[in-house]
């Protein structure tokens, strides 16, 4: 699906105490149920073929992704070893999950929206303006999308309209709104106005619908105008899906289950302490150490595989520590340091057995020591063909702390090695000319079979199929008729009757346009020439041409261990690509095959001889480049110093020493500081003070190099201190949320919140409800319901215990209060027309109730008396009284709180 490389063989990555992080873009969206994913160890193809390594890792975490958004908690694999030429590490993810939404809903990502619009069925009702929807973070712009531009016939009278909007965007490493800082808006900017009996949007992450309903607005009529949807208000009272909680697997022989049980009946003290059951019963720790380390099994860890007959021996090590993977280094060091438990004691057997069943070969009685046993098998005289290694491993039962149970391993070898040769390797044809090439297979158990194969595009091999281009495929001879300038690869891969494989060199064929025949054909006039250099030191190659049509371009090229010839870029070690010098340099020893290919003008090519460039040993004497130099972090960080030598004859030894007093002291390696015996020391020091270091540095033939001193400085941390990023006193209506942040500096992470609420002259710490929403962060949202001043507190406590008080912050919902028309006291207009008066109300708890009064003269009473004229929030007055008349409003909230404002009404143009 995707291969990322992390490591570059050969480059100073995943060494010794790094600590990497490396992000991998899949191509497309694909389900974590249906994702596995395998970390492999592959050799060192480049530029040193034959060097292989064990890997120790300490942790690999992974962590899925999606538009910037964690799907689940780090998965940790624990400590790897993948060992030799290669190795591997699987883990996949199970259940079709796509969100972790039970713990927060209302903070999903949205990274789309689904929205239908729905025109009335009027006249005038659709739209020839720009009409966009905006999405907001809060209060910022994320993204503002056109539904339907000017002039087009979109959004048009009793039409429905669906669009499917993504909102996700790079914002800072962010790309997806929280569902509860999302906001949205309908701009409309023309000439015209609009007429929508309905918008209905749905929040999305990826496919997934985020609320179950919908964001929905109805009978919307506007002009030239901004229209607030009111996201956040829907969202409080949605209902949100329940999702399924992640699981995650990874291959691994540990039985989690035991290690489980371990830690149970050590009490958290990590296997050590011998007060407990593990240590008491050792019946019980001899159970659960055969069974969680599979009884310490045999196991081959090396061997030179596929040998020839003659002249050579098999060296076979025997590792009795047991199977490891998902155990970190440091459960590792513990096991190996518990008493009665390392090292192993007991006895080894060992037969070697023919294709025919029969035993050829034995060693018997080889005792094993130390958890590991050793010895040689000569093969002189063997026959070509397969052999199978069976090593019998006894424990010593006589020791009743490991007495443990009889295992069998067996191993197939390969005396004979499968070869394949392919002819010719490389070769010049011109555009259409066919060209053949053929794989001579020996060794390994005949018949063969025979799979020719071209590289891709994003890495590795796929199968030909026989076409114009190729023919033969499964047969030793390949026809290549080829219609594309340029170098194309082949490669052929060998199976005997057994199903052992083996990979020919890599094919060569290099197409070219025929000669024009109108000047001279396209040489190379000066070859590149091989060389040695040291070290670190450059090489520089040099081709010229003549003939065909100039300007000429210039390929350089390196060969991988398979054969195969690939462009380099400039880099470290390659410098001039592109142009006829090429410089090569590299920093360990080895050799490097570098050919350059020439076309001109026409598309004619010609490609160099190839010049073999080998890297020595170098001879310059042992220097330290690169000091370690003086640093300062506060207390609770972590700082390091470095060293960097060259020269000498590596492999180097470092070794870091302390100055105290006059006289300097090597130390061992403890929490504050550590990394003794690499190049790079660690101080993670929770204390105040400083401490001077040097490196001495040695390389393997003895020479000896002192860096100088760096002072490595810790400073008390700053005192806790914190502030409330807001305005202290804020004005709310009843049921709007008011936001408090506490901003924390000094002290030492990470901190603890605690709210609290004033009752009377005492506080008291609160739990979130639909008042309070926030308890045990950082940010406190209150919604008040009620009338009056509600006061608050945080308190922040730091990871050393120490602690400090916000100062008090307040939020206030104001009484009931009413206006009419803005607080006017009298209103005047010509008798026979009519004036809007309208309650503006505040405070209080809606929702309101109210009742306009008009105060007329009774006939019947002879007197005036207020009627009741209206219920609504506004009331329409006019002149038919024919005389100035009092109009008054009575509000009444939810909690039965009721005022009044009166105005009175004044007309004009009446004759007396």
């Amino acid at each position: 699906f995707v291969c990322k490389l992390l490591d570059k063989s050969g480059y100073n990555d995943f060494e010794a105490g790094d600590d990497d992080e490396y992000l991998v873009e899949l191509p497309k969206s694909v389900k974590l149920d249906e994702l596995e994913i395998a970390l492999r160890k592959t050799p060192m193809f480049d530029f040193l073929p034959s060097l292989t390594d064990d890997w120790h890792c300490a942790n690999i975490q992974v962590t899925p992704q999606y538009a910037g958004y964690d799907l689940c908690e780090p998965v940790d694999l624990g400590g790897i070893h993948l060992k030799g030429i290669c190795g591997a590490v699987f883990m996949r993810f199970s259940d079709a999950l796509a969100v972790k939404g039970n713990k927060n809903p209302q903070s999903l990502p949205v990274t789309n929206l689904k929205v239908r619009v729905k025109v009335k069925d009027e006249m005038w009702s659709g739209s020839d303006s720009d009409i966009y929807i905006v999405a907001y973070k809060d209060n910022t712009q994320w993204a503002k999308v056109c539904l339907d531009k000017a002039w087009n016939n979109d959004l048009e009278r009793n039409e429905t309209e669906i669009y499917d909007i993504p909102i996700s965007k790079y914002n800072g490493g962010v790309m997806h709104i929280p569902l509860d800082q999302l906001n949205l808006k309908i701009k409309h900017e023309g000439i015209d106005g609009a007429k929508w009996e309905s918008i209905v949007v749905v929040p999305y992450f990826g496919d997934l619908p985020l609320i179950e309903g919908a964001i929905e607005k109805r009978d919307m009529n506007f002009e030239d105008c901004t229209l607030d949807l009111n996201a956040q208000s829907f969202l409080k009272n949605a209902t949100y899906p329940e999702y399924e909680p992640i699981e995650i697997e990874y291959e691994t022989s540990l039985d989690d289950g035991l290690l489980s049980y371990m830690g149970s009946l050590d009490g958290g003290e990590e296997w050590v302490d011998k007060d407990n059951e593990l240590w008491q019963n050792t019946a019980l720790r001899r159970d659960i150490f055969f069974k969680l380390f599979k009884g310490f099994a045999p196991e081959i860890t090396y061997v030179r595989y596929n040998l020839a007959p003659e002249n050579n021996t098999f060296d076979l090590g025997f590792d009795f520590t047991g199977v490891w993977n998902g155990v970190s280094n440091e459960r590792r060091s513990q096991v190996k340091d518990l008493e009665h438990v390392y090292p192993v004691e007991g006895s080894a057997d060992v037969e070697v057995i023919n294709e025919n069943g029969d035993v050829v070969h034995t060693l018997g009685g080889m005792s094993v020591q130390d958890g590991s046993v050793q010895f040689t098998l000569k093969t002189d005289g063997w026959e070509s063909g397969y052999y199978d290694l069976k090593v019998s491993y006894s424990p010593n039962h006589a020791n009743p702390l490991y007495s443990g149970t009889e295992m069998t391993y067996e191993k197939a070898v390969l005396v004979g090695v499968l070869q394949a040769d392919i002819t010719p390797k490389d070769v010049t044809a011109d555009l259409g000319q066919k060209t053949t090439l053929t794989v001579n297979a020996s060794g390994g158990k005949a018949p063969y079979t025979y799979t020719w194969m071209v590289p891709q595009p994003r890495g590795g091999y796929a199968p030909i199929q026989d076409s114009s281009a190729y023919a033969g495929q499964g047969t030793d001879t390949l026809t290549c008729t080829l219609d594309t300038l340029g170098g194309h690869s082949v490669i052929c891969e060998v199976k005997d009757a057994v199903g052992s494989s083996v990979w020919s060199e890599t094919a060569t064929i290099t197409v070219k346009q025929p000669n024009t025949g109108t000047g001279p054909e396209l040489v190379i006039t000066t070859q590149p020439q091989s060389t040695t250099i040291d070290a670190g030191q450059k090489a520089t190659l040099t081709v010229a041409a003549s003939g065909g049509k100039a300007p000429y371009t210039y390929s350089w090229q390196t060969i991988s261990s398979l054969g195969s010839w690939y462009s380099v870029q400039n880099n470290r070690n390659y410098a001039g690509q592109g142009t006829n010098t090429f410089t090569f340099t590299h920093d360990k020893p080895g050799t490097a095959k570098i050919r350059c290919i020439v076309v001109d003008a026409n598309g004619d090519m010609v490609t160099s001889d190839a010049a073999t460039i080998t890297v020595q040993e170098t001879t310059a004497p042992l220097t330290i480049k690169t000091q370690p130099a003086n640093t300062t972090f506060e207390v609770g960080g972590n700082s390091g110093v470095y060293v960097e030598a060259v020269g000498g004859k590596a492999p180097y030894t470092y070794t870091w020493q302390t100055q105290i007093g006059r006289s300097w002291s090597t130390f061992r390696d403890t929490p504050e500081f550590f990394g003794q015996g690499t190049y790079a020391l660690v101080c993670a020091s929770t204390v105040a003070g400083t401490a001077t270091v040097r490196c001495v540095v040695k390389d393997s033939s003895g020479q000896e190099v002192t860096s100088k001193s760096a002072t490595i400085t810790v400073k008390a941390a700053a005192p806790l201190a914190v502030r409330v990023v807001q305005s202290n006193n804020v004005t709310a209506e009843a049921g709007e949320t008011v936001r408090f942040t506490v901003e924390v500096s000094g002290g030492k992470a990470p901190y603890k919140f605690s709210w609290q609420e004033a009752y009377g002259q005492t506080w008291r710490v609160f739990r979130d409800s639909s008042l309070y929403e926030g308890q045990g962060t950082d940010t406190l949202n209150v919604t008040p319901n009620s009338v009056g001043t509600r006061k608050f507190r945080c308190v922040v406590t730091d990871s050393a215990g120490n602690s400090v008080t916000t100062e008090t912050i307040s939020v206030t919902v104001k009484p009931l209060s009413v206006q009419i028309n803005g607080g006017a006291k009298n209103i005047t207009f010509y008798h026979t027309e009519t004036e809007t008066l309208t309650a503006n109300v505040t405070g209080g708890v809606g929702p309101y109730t109210y009742a306009w009064y008009r105060k007329d003269y009774n006939w019947s009473t002879k007197a005036y008396e207020w009627e009741k004229v209206s219920a609504s929030s506004s009331y329409k007055a006019d002149g038919s009284p024919r005389e100035d008349y009092p109009v008054k409003v009575e509000v009444t909230d939810s909690t039965g709180t009721t005022v009044t404002a009166e105005i009175q009404v004044r007309l004009t143009g009446i004759v007396n």
